[in-house]
C-alpha cells in the first residue's frame, strides 16, 4: 500500500508528458491520464485521472492561447525535461542519491494542478525570451532510466477499451 505523495516535480513532468502525448499520438487526454493515474496509483497515494487531464487540457488551452502552434509539443516536452532533470535554472536535480530513492514521494501533498500550470507558463515564457532550458529532442519520461518505475508507466500502452471483433466462417 503506498504511503505517500507524488512528488511535484513527477506530477509536473507526467502532467506535460499527457499533454505532449495527445499532440503526438492518437490517444485521448481521458486514456492517457487514465494510464498514468493506475500506474502511479500503485506507487504513490492515489492520483486521479480528472485531475490529470484538467491539468493536461489547461496546459494545451494555454498553448492555444498564446498560439504556440508548431513549438506546442517542444514546449510541453521541455518542461517535463526541466522538471526532472533541474530543480531550478541553475541548479541540476541529482537523479543518483547516494541514501535515498529518487522516486521517493513525500508524507505531505506537495503538488497541485495550480502550481504545475503556474510553473509550465514561467517555462514557456522563459523559453519565448530564450532564457530558460531549451528542451532535449526526443526526451521522454519513457528514456528516463533513474526513474524506473515513471519510465515503466511511459512506456506501457494505451488502454484504448478497444473491442475485438472475431469473425467466424460458416
Amino acid at each position: 500500500m503506498p504511503d505517500s505523495y507524488c512528488p511535484n516535480w513527477i506530477y509536473d513532468a507526467v502532467t506535460s508528458e499527457i499533454a505532449a502525448k495527445f499532440l503526438a499520438d492518437s490517444n485521448s487526454l481521458h486514456a492517457l491520464a487514465q494510464k498514468y493515474a493506475r500506474g502511479l496509483s500503485q506507487i504513490y497515494f492515489p492520483l486521479e485521472a480528472v485531475e490529470l487531464a484538467a491539468v493536461s487540457e489547461e496546459m494545451l488551452v494555454f498553448l492555444s492561447e498564446i498560439e504556440a502552434n508548431e513549438l506546442a509539443f517542444e514546449f510541453l516536452a521541455g518542461f517535463g525535461y526541466y522538471r526532472v532533470n533541474f530543480v531550478s535554472t541553475k541548479t541540476r536535480r541529482n537523479l543518483n542519491p547516494a541514501f535515498a530513492d529518487i522516486e521517493e514521494g513525500s508524507k505531505r501533498r506537495l503538488y497541485s494542478g495550480g502550481q504545475a500550470i503556474r510553473g509550465f507558463k514561467a517555462y514557456v515564457f522563459s523559453r519565448r525570451s530564450d532564457v530558460g532550458i531549451a528542451y532535449s529532442p526526443g526526451w521522454s519520461l519513457a528514456s528516463q532510466h533513474e526513474l524506473a518505475s515513471i519510465s515503466k508507466i511511459s512506456k506501457e500502452l494505451v488502454d484504448t477499451g478497444a473491442i475485438s471483433l472475431n469473425y467466424s466462417t460458416a
